[in-house]
This record gives structure tokens, C-alpha cells and sequence, in this order.
């Protein structure tokens, strides 16, 4: 169900995506995540009344879990309400205390209220648990959490640290895109056709001239 859910979301049909969800939901009323979901894809869908009714009734019904919370503090942040957001990625973190995630959404609730230190407090936790990227861990994640912190120690005047978390951001990207670049070589080596087509896209990222259309929320 959630794969099919999550299929539908991808191409952003969300009204067919809550049909698939509420059969599942009547079929299985008692599914605490299932309502989270229905919160999550009325937010998606764009109606923000209706996911903060949502969201409000998994509190109160006591159904709530960690991804409930970080869900409902994904939803205050983007409606400009990022202190109620902090205080409900803490509750997800009662449970949930190695969840790097969370940690980068408080984070950057945080920065939002102007408490830098704190923010860069909870992004060093989730680098901490989501691997140093000088091991090797290229994530979204972790460039979304050093791009946060570098700006969380701009604004606390540590132009030093800002700058080691911009390079290390550089390198990360550079990471990504060599192999990204290895893989399209890879597979265009099937044929010749797609060994020029190839080329024609390295050209283009290594120009910087290609840009994805795709952004990966939760993440960078």
C-alpha cells in the first residue's frame, strides 16, 4: 500500500494516492501511521487546514509516534511556525533519540528562531550519527546538515567554520557527481548511440549547465 502510495505521490497524484490510502484505512481503521499519512498527503496536496486537522487528531488520539511528530513539525515549518516545530521535533526525539533526520529538522528550526548555537549543537549530532563525511558518506542528508551548520556558524561569526563546512559541501557534490558520471559511462557502453549521448550529458554537468528537476525534500 505505501509503496503504491508513494508511487502515486512521485507523480504527484495525490487525490488517487488518498482514495488508495482511505481503503486501506477502512479496511484497517486502528493503523496509527496510516493517519499520518492522510495528514501528510493533505499537506502535499496543498490543503493545510486539512493536514492540521489531521495532524491535530493523531495528538489528541493519542496515536501519535516519532515520525507523527516529525511529520506535523515538517508541516509548521513550512507554515512559518518554527517554534511550535522545535518543540515537536523534541517530542520525536523522546523516542526516536538516534534519528539524524530529526536532528537536522530541529536544527534548522532553530536557526530559523535565531538560536544558532543550539542549531549547530543538533547538526554536529546528526553528523555525528549519519557517518563524518571525510569516511566517505556523500548522503543528501549530510549536505543538507552542512549547509545548515555553515550557516548557523556564519551567523555566530565563525567565518573559519562556516568556510571548512562550505569545502567540505564542494567535495561532497564533486563525490556525487564523479559517480554519477562512472555509472552513465557504464551504461551508455552498451552501444555506441549511448556512448555519444553520454558525452553530451558529462559535457553539460561538467559545465555545470545541467541541473535536476527533482528535489529531495528530507533531504539537502
Amino acid at each position: 500500500i505505501e509503496l503504491k502510495i508513494e508511487h502515486l505521490v512521485s507523480k504527484e497524484e495525490y487525490d488517487q494516492g488518498l482514495a488508495v490510502l482511505r481503503d486501506a484505512m477502512a479496511a484497517n481503521p486502528n493503523h496509527h501511521h496510516f493517519k499520518t499519512l492522510e495528514a501528510q498527503l493533505l499537506f502535499y496536496k496543498g490543503d493545510l487546514d486539512g493536514a492540521r486537522a489531521k495532524f491535530d487528531d493523531c495528538v489528541r488520539s493519542g496515536t501519535a509516534n516519532s515520525e507523527t511528530y516529525r511529520a506535523r513539525a515538517l508541516f509548521l515549518q513550512h507554515t512559518g511556525d518554527h517554534e511550535t516545530a522545535v518543540n515537536q521535533y523534541s517530542q520525536a526525539l523522546e523516542t526516536d533519540s538516534e534519528n539524524a533526520s530529526i536532528y537536522v529538522g530541529r536544527g534548522e528550526a532553530l536557526l530559523m528562531t535565531r538560536r544558532s548555537n543550539q542549531a549547530v549543537e543538533d547538526l554536529d549530532k546528526a553528523l555525528a550519527i549519519n557517518g563524518h563525511p571525510e569516511h566517505g558518506d556523500n548522503s543528501a542528508l549530510i549536505i543538507r546538515a552542512l549547509h545548515l551548520r555553515a550557516m548557523a556558524l556564519e551567523v555566530d561569526g565563525n567565518t573559519a567554520g562556516a568556510l571548512q563546512d562550505y569545502a567540505l559541501i564542494l567535495e561532497l557534490v564533486a563525490a556525487e557527481k564523479t559517480k554519477v558520471l562512472r555509472t552513465m559511462k557504464d551504461l551508455a557502453a552498451e552501444s555506441s548511440k549511448d556512448e555519444r549521448q553520454f558525452y553530451f550529458f558529462e559535457a553539460h554537468m561538467k559545465s555545470g549547465l545541467l541541473c535536476t528537476k527533482r528535489r529531495d525534500f528530507a533531504g539537502a
